[in-house]
């Protein structure tokens, strides 16, 4: 989901424009608490051939470990049995029964130092797996980030499709922050979404007495886009360019 908006310093409307300044706001969508479980339902092929890839890597690492361990279980217990038996042939053979506990104390020694060394080598198989796996994010990591970010987009302009306020929920909590100094603001929205956004004047003007709006077309912004200019700033509200700027960041981290 969104968390930041990018504000592009306006170059030929303020007065003063020494006294213009990047404003950072925060917006975040309706109905944003379901992007996740969207997110997901989605089942993007490449993005679930990614994960299923990386999860079937630990499950067959995980069921050769345990293979292992089950091998190395039963040969303990047949050289028990074997240290036992042939322990126990020493003793009669010689007549002691020190002999019989030499012999069975040795093959114990035996088994036991075998199971401990398979023990060593399935958590070294697990230990093997869980690095590739992470190799394997590491080398995607981009791509996985380039993916979520396509997929989010997708999901918010679905959600704003189906919002029945659509681009005003946008606007609101930017004119919520901006300067009430600036009197005239202009809104630029895609041509089919003008005629939407005009019947909300009267309530924008209600709400923010100080401000008049005009609202303008635009047909080159994107789906669902809008920008909103002051004499102070411009706020770009398009979705590509916020994710944009997000995959940017997180591609910093």
């Amino acid at each position: 989901m969104l968390s930041s908006h990018r504000i592009i310093k306006a170059g030929t409307q303020a007065s003063h424009p020494s006294e213009r300044a990047a404003v950072t706001t925060n917006w975040q969508p309706k109905s944003s608490e379901y992007l996740l479980d969207d997110v997901e339902e989605l089942n993007d092929d490449q993005f679930q051939e990614e994960r299923h890839r990386i999860e079937e890597l630990i499950r067959e690492k995980e069921a050769e470990k345990q293979a292992i361990l089950a091998e190395a279980k039963l040969e303990a217990e047949a050289i028990k049995a074997r240290a036992a038996e042939e322990g126990y042939q020493a003793g009669e053979q010689k007549g002691l029964q020190e002999g019989f506990k030499a012999g069975f104390q040795q093959a114990m020694v035996a088994a036991t130092e075998e199971a401990e060394s398979i023990k060593a080598h399935a958590k070294q198989v697990l230990a093997d797996a869980t690095a590739e796996a992470q190799q394997f994010y590491e080398e995607k990591r981009e791509d996985i980030i380039a993916l979520a970010a396509q997929m989010a987009e997708k999901i918010i302009h679905e959600t704003i499709d189906a919002s029945d306020d659509k681009i005003i929920d946008l606007v609101t909590p930017i004119l919520t922050r901006m300067d009430q100094e600036s009197s005239f603001i202009t809104i630029s929205v895609r041509p089919e979404s003008q005629e939407q956004m005009k019947k909300h004047i009267k309530d924008l003007e209600a709400t923010y007495p100080l401000f008049r709006f005009v609202v303008f077309a635009d047909p080159a912004l994107e789906k669902n886009g809008c920008v909103i200019e002051s004499s102070h700033a411009i706020v770009d509200l398009q979705i590509k360019q916020q994710l944009e700027a997000m995959v940017a960041d997180l591609k910093e981290l």
